[in-house]
């Protein structure tokens, strides 16, 4: 919900009475968290997962346009961009950091105790994270997945490697690009993909997918000249990238 002109959105979450019976409809909406977040051709998240006691477990995104490497504010547990949030229906406008350093997560799943969740990457890496659903829970000690620029250093963490700020819009596949692998002292702290793929140092490039919004049919002619161009390259000499 929001304004092409003011050029903000507004992300609304609602609860609702279950139908006793089969075949009934939900009823009784009620708002209970909302959030503001620009327009942008970003990273919005979207991954939402259930846990015990009636909450939710949601991924912010980073809020920023691709180029950037998150910047401050995915650090930042004063602010939303760049988190997993803790939301209570029945605590209505408030929540928890339940994790911070994700840059747009869009899919969560639960299995046994741990929790999965990919988070698309910038150039460099694509990760699959796993962390135990209790340390998620436990928001008094905020897991950090890497994302964006910790105070004090000038690089953030995609995967188990260093990025620079990058900049905004910046040069398709290149922006934010790789410094090299973290060393064991740049990593401790922070927790490792349980998997990624991406490029590797020696590359000098890639081609992937993105998704953005989408606002008018003739936006979907775009899409289709991307995807054949996308599906040329990966049945060339670059599909050794991939």
């Amino acid at each position: 919900l929001g304004c092409c002109t003011s050029q903000k959105s507004y992300k609304l979450f609602y609860k609702f009475d279950l139908p006793e019976t089969s075949g009934g409809r939900i009823s009784n909406p009620e708002l209970f968290f909302a959030y503001e977040i620009q327009i942008t051709y970003g990273h919005d998240g979207g991954g939402m997962l259930a846990v015990p006691g009636g909450k939710v477990l949601f991924s912010v995104g980073d809020c920023l346009p691709f180029g950037y490497s998150g910047l401050e504010a995915s650090q930042d547990t004063t602010s939303h961009c760049g988190k997993i949030l803790l939301l209570d229906p029945s605590n209505p406008g408030m929540y928890k950091v339940a994790a911070t350093g994700v840059r747009n997560s869009q899919q969560m799943v639960r299995k046994g105790d741990n929790v999965f969740f990919m988070d698309i990457g910038g150039v460099t890496a694509e990760e699959v994270n796993a962390v135990p659903l209790a340390d998620l829970l436990n928001t008094e000690n905020v897991e950090n997945f890497g994302w964006g620029i910790l105070a004090g250093e000038n690089f953030a963490r995609e995967g188990s490697f260093k990025v620079t700020r990058g900049n905004r819009f910046g040069q398709f596949g290149v922006d934010p690009s790789c410094i090299s692998e973290q060393t064991l002292e740049e990593e401790a702290g922070f927790i490792l993909p349980y998997m990624q793929f991406g490029n590797p140092l020696s590359a000098g490039g890639a081609f992937y997918g993105i998704s953005s919004a989408t606002v008018a049919d003739a936006s979907f002619d775009k899409i289709k000249v991307a995807a054949t161009v996308f599906n040329e390259n990966i049945n060339g000499t670059d599909a050794a990238r991939l």
